[in-house]
């Protein structure tokens, strides 16, 4: 699914129908804070060809959006 260009939209819709997040683009429940495994997921990434981390997605629920979702504490948290 790569088209040299990232869209949520699409994404989402992608993954709902394979119910899946897929090896380029990792999807991080991080409700309340970030997820112990970030940082292997990061490193994963970043030794492969790269990737995207979408947060405040539930896998689990089939890619709905995170109840209490804080992007900006989320965000602060990565930085």
């Amino acid at each position: 699914m790569n088209t040299g260009r990232f869209n949520i939209d699409e994404f989402v819709s992608f993954a709902r129908r394979i119910n899946s997040d897929t090896a380029d683009v990792e999807v991080k429940t991080a409700s309340m804070a970030l997820p112990k495994d970030i940082v292997e997921t990061l490193s994963a990434f970043a030794n492969c060809s790269g990737g995207t981390v979408v947060c405040g997605l539930s896998e689990k629920e089939g890619f709905v959006p995170v109840e209490g979702f804080d992007a900006k504490r989320i965000s602060e948290a990565l930085s």
